[in-house]
């Protein structure tokens, strides 16, 4: 799941799947996460190219006033402080919204991990493209 999806399905009491494992995504509060996020789009709140942007076009559409909010603030903060301080003092920062009526703000955190097979006949090339993704 992407993860804005999911935590507008947790911020309403939704699940993916549940204790035992069961897909549980078609519950009344999961759907109610998918309906808030589909309906983003059909009101027009999210700019209609959004959904072919990469990494970075949330952050240059911020950046830019094509957009108001952003939900991954940390590299944006970074670019405003080194190109643009008038509009980082006009920035706020805070917590997802809480979705429905016994909702609660909610977040995913997550990593990505780099793994050179231990089999692999260019271990050394690898570890020199990780350390060039890795490094500052």
């Amino acid at each position: 799941f992407e993860g804005n999806l999911l935590c507008l399905i947790h911020a309403n009491g939704g699940q993916v799947f549940d204790e035992e494992n069961n897909v549980v995504v078609n519950s009344p509060e999961a759907l109610a996460g998918l309906t808030y996020y589909t309906d983003l789009y059909k009101d027009g709140l999210v700019p209609p190219g959004a959904t072919g942007w990469d990494a970075a076009g949330n952050n240059q559409a911020y950046l830019s006033g094509q957009v108001a909010c952003i939900s991954n603030t940390g590299s944006v903060v970074l670019a405003m402080r080194n190109d643009n301080q008038e509009m980082l003092e006009d920035t706020v920062i805070g917590p997802w919204p809480a979705g429905g009526p016994n909702g609660r703000p909610a977040t995913v955190v997550g990593s990505f991990g780099m793994v050179i097979h231990n089999e692999s006949s260019h271990v050394d090339e690898c570890k020199q493209i990780v350390r060039k993704i890795l490094s500052p």
